[in-house]
């Protein structure tokens, strides 16, 4: 069926304001995430208000890119006539691998992920450090890591080739640290023991 310039044009307008609902959205689950502090050190807490959220932005991501990815196309002078567009090369795609938006907005939820993997229990100045958080938590990552970015993440979430391999190794971290199954460091056992005494403290008053 032969497209107008106008039909191609309203759904990269629609697109556009979908990617933009995306990253407000995931701005606003890293601003909780920051917010919350030594809270999400408790395992649960990390779940429910961290990867939890992350895992629905990367859904929404991917949903956003498998059906539109291929499909939304501007034309770069539009002047509101219904002229026939019999096609348009992907590359002028907003959700094609080089465009701007696309980019953006992989970065953005790439930077959730990372966020996900380097708050809580596993705090610390690189993300997917999982030699301190203990068993249980390592166990709840790699349990996020394969539901939210198995598979071709450089295809369907637009990620580089560098970030696949990131994650690639948090998943191969996690499932280790999952499988040895020590308990946290004594250091994150202090901080999970503040967080709940904070808790508990603010449940009383």
């Amino acid at each position: 069926m032969t497209k107008t310039i106008r039909d191609v044009t309203t759904k990269h307008e629609a697109v556009i304001k979908e990617l933009e609902h995306l990253r407000k959205r995931i701005s606003n689950v890293e601003e909780t995430i920051q917010l919350s502090g030594i809270a999400l050190c408790i395992p649960s807490n990390w779940d429910q208000n961290c990867l939890n959220p992350a895992r629905n932005c990367i859904k929404e991501w991917r949903a956003v890119v498998s059906f539109h990815g291929d499909s939304v196309a501007h034309h770069p002078s539009v002047d509101g006539s219904d002229q026939a567009v019999e096609s348009m090369p992907e590359e002028k795609s907003c959700l094609h691998p080089s465009a701007e938006c696309s980019k953006i907005t992989a970065l953005k939820v790439f930077g959730l992920l990372q966020l996900a993997m380097q708050c809580g229990p596993l705090s610390g100045s690189n993300a997917g450090y999982f030699k301190r958080c203990g068993g249980m938590a390592a166990l709840r990552a790699h349990t996020f890591l394969i539901e939210s970015v198995g598979g071709d993440v450089v295809q369907d979430l637009r990620f580089t080739e560098n970030q696949h391999e990131a994650i690639r190794k948090w998943t191969v971290a996690a499932k280790k640290a999952s499988e040895v199954n020590k308990p946290p460091s004594t250091s994150m056992l202090r901080l999970q023991k503040k967080a709940v005494a904070i808790k508990n403290s603010t449940r009383k008053n």
